[in-house]
């Protein structure tokens, strides 16, 4: 299986939450394998195709709103060329690789990314803070934490979105540094989050 990039990771994801399936081993990640060849930690799908295969695709309407329905013609094409270009773009990477002796060791990192990612999605609600906290933290920042965490669990699964669409991880992190009455401030700019805010409250 092909995947590149940021997105690849969502899919990923939702893949292992929807599926209940085992953490995957035949995950090939372009961006991964592209890190090792160029250096370059984030390429873009764009920019592979261009560097290795000498093609062009538009990215136009990458920001497009791909929730209305039916999708365009545009976004139609758009979605084939995200993907179509996916088996060519590994036989480049894959040569390469091989020609300079890396394609085991990228390989293992994509299976390596790949269960990280399962472990990610099977953590218990209990202790999904965890996954989270700092060894610097107190108590009072341990207990904001789990209430974050609790918070957006039951706020991601009530609205059937991913964790990071409810808070980003680094407003999760910047949340847990936050006293409680800077939090009840915070909520002016993110309503939402009053419910968060309770939930500190009956922690700490």
């Amino acid at each position: 299986m092909w995947l590149s990039g940021t997105l690849a990771a969502k899919i990923w994801a939702f893949f292992y939450l929807l599926s209940g399936c085992p953490p995957l081993t035949n995950i090939f990640d372009t961006q991964i394998a592209l890190s090792y060849l160029t250096g370059q930690l984030q390429m873009g799908y764009q920019q592979a195709l261009a560097d290795q295969l000498d093609m062009h695709i538009d990215k136009e309407h990458s920001q497009s709103d791909w929730l209305q329905r039916p999708l365009t013609d545009e976004q139609e094409q758009y979605a084939i060329d995200d993907v179509r270009y996916l088996p060519a773009l590994y036989l480049s990477i894959e040569h390469a690789l091989k020609a300079q002796g890396l394609y085991d060791y990228v390989w293992a990192d994509c299976q390596l990314y790949a269960s990280d990612l399962y472990d990610t999605q099977h953590v218990e609600d209990e202790a999904m803070y965890l996954t989270m906290a700092d060894y610097r933290y107190n108590s009072q920042q341990m207990a904001i934490l789990k209430g974050v965490a609790t918070w957006r669990e039951e706020l991601a699964r009530a609205t059937n979105q991913p964790r990071t669409f409810v808070i980003k991880n680094k407003q999760y992190e910047r949340l847990s540094l936050k006293s409680q009455t800077a939090c009840e401030s915070w909520h002016i700019k993110q309503p939402c989050t009053v419910v968060c805010c309770d939930y500190m409250a009956k922690s700490c």
